[in-house]
């Protein structure tokens, strides 16, 4: 490495310099030092590294978890914006929030539902047809659509409610995905001439 003697790397104001002999290893203060400059003086050495400037407070760290799980419902089940708002009984706008990812009106009880509700929906619909969620609880008039919806609205997520509906959509979920494989194979071949 090149030895740069007036540089300093600084993170708000500190400087963390750790001593290191040639079997030791440069220690950081909770979080991942990176090495920045390399300093030989006699029989010993130096490196001074930098913390992330991205350290977060376990209060933002929960919140960016609540904005992960609510983004993964809108994006890995397809749920639209007014089906999260209708099943987490919030308003449209609290939800661009939330997907834009700035905490106002984010509550523990947001956060419990949201996280009980994704795991709940990991563990009984499998990846393959997660995507066709939303897409399933759009048709009203099907009676098990209409079902899951209004138990997944419910006040109170009736877990094993919830469970026992899951179970009787799969299938509906799978007639999506062979409708999918279907218009897309028909989308692939050449109209007859």
């Amino acid at each position: 490495m090149e030895s740069k003697p007036n540089e300093q790397i600084t993170y708000a104001g500190l400087m963390l310099v750790a001593f290191v002999t040639p079997f030791g290893v440069a220690a950081g203060t909770g979080g991942y030092p990176q090495a920045a400059s390399y300093y030989t003086t006699g029989n010993s050495s130096f490196v001074i590294v930098s913390a992330p400037l991205d350290f977060q407070s376990p209060d933002q760290v929960e919140l960016n978890a609540f904005f992960g799980r609510v983004n993964d419902l809108f994006e890995t089940y397809g749920l639209g914006k007014d089906q999260l708002a209708h099943i987490l009984a919030v308003s449209r706008p609290t939800v661009y929030s939330w997907l834009d990812k700035q905490p106002k009106r984010v509550s523990d009880k947001h956060m419990d539902r949201v996280m009980c509700l994704q795991q709940v929906l990991n563990d009984f619909i499998p990846a393959h047809l997660r995507v066709y969620l939303g897409g399933f609880l759009r048709h009203k008039l099907n009676l098990e659509s209409s079902k899951l919806m209004d138990n997944l609205s419910e006040k109170e997520l009736a877990i094993e409610v919830v469970k026992s509906s899951l179970v009787s959509v799969e299938f509906g979920l799978e007639g999506m995905l062979r409708s999918a494989k279907l218009s897309s194979a028909l989308a692939d071949k050449a109209p007859y001439t």
